[in-house]
């Protein structure tokens, strides 16, 4: 699964410009260098995990927040991945219940 790095890159930026605090100050802040901060505002890169979690403590929101996913995003999302298992399941009970009534033969 993606995130949508420009999508991210204005979410970091507005948080940091409403908290009025320097580029500078976030990457000192979170042990960052102010390259790879710059970076993640501009949106010219994936953002690894790691630095992920350091903005989302930071900022005090969550890494959901953070890269813009929505609960609805995330309710059909979800919705799918259930969709999916169910018919796996179903398929494998199938399978299963065929060869339990081979075996009991």
């Amino acid at each position: 699964m993606c995130y949508e790095v420009k999508r991210t890159a204005e979410i970091v930026k507005k948080m940091r410009k409403q908290k009025g605090v320097t580029q500078e100050q976030v990457s000192e802040s979170i042990g960052i260098s102010i390259k790879t901060y710059q970076a993640v505002e501009q949106g010219s890169r994936g953002i690894r995990i790691d630095t992920l979690w350091l903005l989302a403590d930071y900022y005090e929101v969550s890494i959901d927040e953070l890269t813009g996913r929505t609960n609805s995003e995330a309710a059909m999302k979800l919705e799918k991945v259930k969709t999916k298992e169910s018919e796996v399941s179903c398929g494998t009970d199938s399978i299963n219940g065929a060869t339990n009534v081979i075996d009991e033969k």
